[in-house]
Parts: structure tokens; sequence; C-alpha cells
């Protein structure tokens, strides 16, 4: 598991244990069965209402770097086989933009090219693909 790309699901994990935790993994499914056209997808919500919880979750479910079999067997979520082909079957790519401004900060650094140099070098010492990505994002070696 990386910082950015497949993170695991302990985020999840830990916020489904909360008091006050509101289960919305039934959107799992609406996800899976979408128009195979649409190739974004929008998470918005007002301030405070699961943005991050929602991201974790999908997280949780998609990533390589994850066994979530166990933690989404109790949940709301229709467990088919759809579902069950679909479960950490991907790899994710996770980024918390506020962290990665103040880590920017920190450096002194120009926060868009501090993301992209970070997320390139994981995703390069992953994949060994260093020439490529370097040679596009213009980007110095690790």
């Amino acid at each position: 598991m990386g910082r950015f790309l497949n993170m695991g699901n302990e985020k999840f994990a830990e916020l489904a244990q909360t008091k006050y935790f509101v289960d919305k993994t039934e959107l799992i499914g609406k996800l899976l069965r979408r128009d195979i056209t649409s190739k974004f997808i929008c998470n918005s919500r007002a301030r405070r209402f699961g943005k991050s919880v929602t991201a974790d979750m999908l997280v949780a479910y998609f990533s390589k770097g994850a066994d979530s079999k166990e933690l989404f067997a109790p949940l709301k979520c229709e467990k088919d086989a759809l579902f069950l082909q679909n479960m950490n079957a991907f790899d994710t790519i996770f980024v918390d933009i506020q962290a990665i401004y103040k880590e920017a900060e920190y450096e002194f650094s120009e926060p868009n090219r501090y993301m992209n140099r970070v997320i390139v070098q994981e995703l390069s010492k992953t994949y060994q693909i260093q020439t490529f990505f370097y040679k596009y994002m213009n980007i110095k070696g690790v």
C-alpha cells in the first residue's frame, strides 16, 4: 500500500465503527450499474455531509491494496456477483488536497507542481515506468 496508490481500507474500517456512522454502501451498487458511457463521477454534497467518508468507502471497496470482504459483510450494500467481482479489483488513487496544499506550503513549493511530483514519484516506483512519467510531466527523477 502506498500513500496515494491503493491506500487500503483502514480509514473506512475505523469510521464504520463509530457511533455516528451512516451506512451509504448502497451507493456502490448504483455506481457499478451506472451507464457505461459515464466517464466521471461527481461526489458533491453540502459541507459536513460525508464526501470524505464516501471517498474512503470507495477506496476501501475498489482498492487492490485491501481485503474488504469482512468489512462490507455486515453493511447494507448488495452482495451479488457484480459486487464481489469488483471488490478490491482496481488500482485506486486517493489524494487529500488540503493535506497536499499544506505540505507544499511547508516545502515552499507551488501546490499543483508538488502534487504532480509526489504522485508521479509513487506511480513510477510502483510501475517502474519512470521515463514516460518524467518526460510527460517534466519532472526530475526520484
